[in-house]
């Protein structure tokens, strides 16, 4: 079984595996909203790797905080695949959140562009503001041009 993809902790994070032989490794990071669906970033509280090897079922490795996230922990995790969509935290040092992954399909997250900006509505036809003012300025600047000439 692959466990490559991705998974989510309750609503606690995003978890982005990826298993080469036995080997598993993954970085984890915070979300606000559930799957992060919402969040202007991930990570701002915590963010994680992990190295492991999967012996059957049993996953044993080490865990570690990167300063992405403001939280900067360690230690060690020992898991449980407990199906093709499921894994369960059995042990952890170090302060260790997370107690249950599931896998998960992430949709498409909108563009900051298009999620913070507001549109103009010209010529019938939505277009983004940013779009509508470099036009503008195009058309200031070739008008004061004709003119000039």
């Amino acid at each position: 079984m692959d466990l490559t993809g991705v998974w989510a902790a309750g609503n606690q994070g995003l978890y982005f595996l990826r298993q080469l032989g036995d080997e598993l490794w993954w970085t984890g990071l915070s979300t606000e909203s559930p799957l992060g669906t919402q969040d202007f970033q991930w990570g701002p509280t915590w963010a994680n790797v992990f190295i492991g090897r999967i012996d059957g079922a049993a996953v044993h490795g080490d865990w570690a905080d990167v300063p992405r996230g403001r939280i900067l922990q360690s230690g060690t995790l020992e898991l449980e695949v407990a199906g093709a969509d499921l894994i369960r935290r059995r042990a952890e040092t170090g302060g260790f959140g997370a107690t249950e992954w599931r896998r998960t399909e992430l949709r498409a997250r909108p563009l900051i562009r298009t999620r913070f900006d507001h549109a103009l509505v010209l010529g019938g036809y939505r277009r983004h503001r940013n779009d509508a003012e470099r036009d503008r300025a195009a058309r200031t600047a070739q008008s004061d041009r004709r003119c000039r000439g």
